[in-house]
């Protein structure tokens, strides 16, 4: 036989553990939000980034420098996100070296920060002649050896190598 103020009692433990659990619940669901939130600025921002680093390479570092501002805000649908470039000349025939930071909020970690060397870069020249007439034009972006493409790719002698095989035997030996 039981009391009658068991039954009381389970009830109010039964309700505790599960408040217990839907507090925890709740409570995975508020951070799991935060941090999907947090991922997609992070994506969003290192797009941003590296868009910033393709029109250095595309303008040339110089160029990019004399042309565009150092800081400043995205375009709208990306006004909440500020960024800030910097180009560093490590002197003559080395690559600049740029650093490109999308920043979108207060926090220390709130920041995407990527950086990377680019050459120098010469513009074509329909851009020198009737654009800018840049005194200081820039040395072209070559390779320092002289790399042979059909050499690297075909071999030396495409045509010998394709004599030979015609000469060799089938396989198996019949014919």
């Amino acid at each position: 036989m039981k009391r009658p103020g068991v039954a009381l009692i389970e009830v109010i433990v039964a309700g505790l553990i599960l408040a217990a659990g839907l507090g925890s619940i709740f409570s995975l669901t508020g951070a799991s939000l935060g941090t999907q939130t947090d991922g997609s600025n992070r994506i969003v921002a290192a797009w941003l980034a590296d868009g910033l680093l393709g029109m250095v390479m595309t303008e040339g570092p110089a160029q990019y420098a004399r042309r565009n501002p150092d800081e400043g805000v995205f375009d709208s649908p990306f006004n909440a996100y500020e960024y800030e470039i910097r180009i560093l000349d490590q002197g003559e025939r080395d690559p600049f070296q740029v650093t490109a930071t999308v920043r979108w909020g207060p926090g220390q970690t709130d920041l995407v920060r990527v950086q990377t060397l680019i050459a120098t870069r010469r513009e074509p020249l329909w851009l020198e002649t009737y654009v800018d007439y840049w005194d200081d034009l820039e040395e072209p972006r070559e390779p320092y050896i002289e790399v042979d493409r059909e050499d690297r790719w075909y071999g030396e002698d495409e045509e010998d190598t394709s004599t030979e095989d015609d000469t060799t035997g089938t396989a198996g030996g019949g014919g």
